[in-house]
C-alpha cells in the first residue's frame, strides 16, 4: 500500500463521496442494477447465510453486510483522501465501506477502523474527468486521435463510480 496511513478508530463512512473501482464483474449493482444490501431489511441481512457464487453475485454484499452486523469480518480499511476534490478511494476495503454506509442508512451504525492516507491530488475519477475536459477543450492544440479520447471516456465509465453515501 502506497502512502503513509494514519489510523482512525470508528470511522463513519457515511456523508462522504467515494471513487469506487466497481464494475460489472465485481459489483451486483453495476452488473444488474440491484444492490442486495439496499433491497434487504436489517433482519434479512442479520440472518443471511447464503454462499457466494461469483464476484458480482447479489449475495456478495449481503454476506459482507451480515458479517459487519455480526462483527464477523475484519473492519480495517485503507482509504485515500484527496485534498483537491475532497473524495475518498480505496487501497483495501471498498466493498466493506460501501456495505457499512448502506447499513448506516438503515439505522444500523457500523464504524470501520480506517487507515487514511492524505493525497495532494485529485481522485482517480476526477483526474480522468479532468483529462477528458482538457483534451476536449484544447483538441486544436493537442494532438490526440478520437479513439484515444474515447478509450479514456470508456475507462472512466467502466472502471470508476463516484458515489455519495
Amino acid at each position: 500500500m502506497k502512502g503513509n496511513f494514519m489510523k482512525y478508530k470508528d470511522f463513519d463512512v457515511t456523508n462522504k463521496t467515494y471513487c469506487f473501482k466497481f464494475n460489472e464483474t465485481n459489483c451486483s449493482k453495476c452488473h444488474s442494477g440491484i444492490c442486495g444490501v439496499e433491497n434487504s431489511s436489517l433482519n434479512e441481512l442479520f440472518n443471511f447465510k447464503e454462499k457466494l457464487r461469483s464476484k458480482n453475485d447479489i449475495n456478495r454484499c449481503k454476506i459482507i453486510a451480515s458479517r459487519l452486523i455480526n462483527n464477523n469480518i475484519p473492519s480495517n480499511v485503507y482509504i485515500y483522501f484527496y485534498k483537491q476534490c475532497f473524495h475518498y478511494s480505496f487501497s483495501d476495503g471498498q466493498h466493506r465501506s460501501c456495505c457499512a454506509a448502506k447499513l448506516n442508512l438503515k439505522d444500523k451504525k457500523v464504524f470501520l477502523k480506517a487507515y487514511i492516507s492524505i493525497q495532494d491530488s485529485l481522485c482517480p475519477y476526477c483526474s480522468l474527468k479532468n483529462k477528458i475536459e482538457i483534451l476536449e477543450n484544447y483538441s486544436d492544440n493537442i494532438y490526440i486521435n478520437s479513439r484515444e479520447l474515447e478509450d479514456i471516456k470508456i475507462k472512466l465509465k467502466r472502471d470508476f463510480k463516484l458515489w455519495s453515501l
